[in-house]
């Protein structure tokens, strides 16, 4: 699996796709604010490569939504 050294690959492209001639707005969400996507996030390091699809949110998700009240819409997954 990638490290976090994986990810800094990245930043060239993102830099390249934000230096196109489009309007891109770019904001910063701490992940203390965004529990679920951050746990997905670091759910993607354990998957394998390619398009991963649920048929329900993963327990991890429902664990975080019920311990900080959020609701998870079962047409995200």
């Amino acid at each position: 699996m990638p490290t976090s050294q994986g990810v800094s690959l990245l930043i060239p492209y993102i830099k390249a796709l934000l230096n196109r001639d489009w309007s891109v707005s770019v904001r910063h969400i701490p992940r203390e604010c965004n529990k679920v996507a951050d746990i997905l996030a670091h759910l993607a390091w354990s998957l394998a490569p390619g398009l991963v699809t649920f048929q329900d949110p993963p327990v991890e998700c429902v664990s975080a939504a019920a311990k900080y009240g959020i609701c998870l819409a079962a047409s995200l997954f």
